[in-house]
């Protein structure tokens, strides 16, 4: 799935300068993209998630969220696809524990 949005975000918005938040294609594809793991996640996950009142897209915007202040989008392109889902596992164990306590 990283490796997916490593090659999405690859083709999209590659400027070297600021401003953040990265651009609405690659949180498009960013959102879409943790959105089909989601998809098909173990299904006491995601009890345990809707028994929290948390949905797949709240958990995929703050993985976003957590990119975002880690990388800016130029540096994400620049990832190797064992480094981004590296960095998309890291962000969403992190955007789970926080909102399942």
């Amino acid at each position: 799935m990283w490796l997916v949005l490593a090659l999405l975000a690859t083709g999209l918005g590659c400027s070297e300068e600021p401003p953040e938040p990265w651009s609405a294609p690659v949180r498009a594809a960013t959102v879409e993209a943790c959105a089909e793991v989601f998809k098909g996640a173990d299904s006491g996950v995601m009890r345990q998630m809707t028994e929290n009142d948390i949905t797949s897209g709240d958990l995929c915007r703050c993985v976003l969220h957590n990119l975002e202040r880690q990388y800016t989008e130029s540096d994400l392109t620049l990832l190797a696809p064992d480094e981004m889902a590296d960095a998309g596992t890291k962000a969403t164990v992190s955007c789970m524990e926080s909102m399942l306590g």
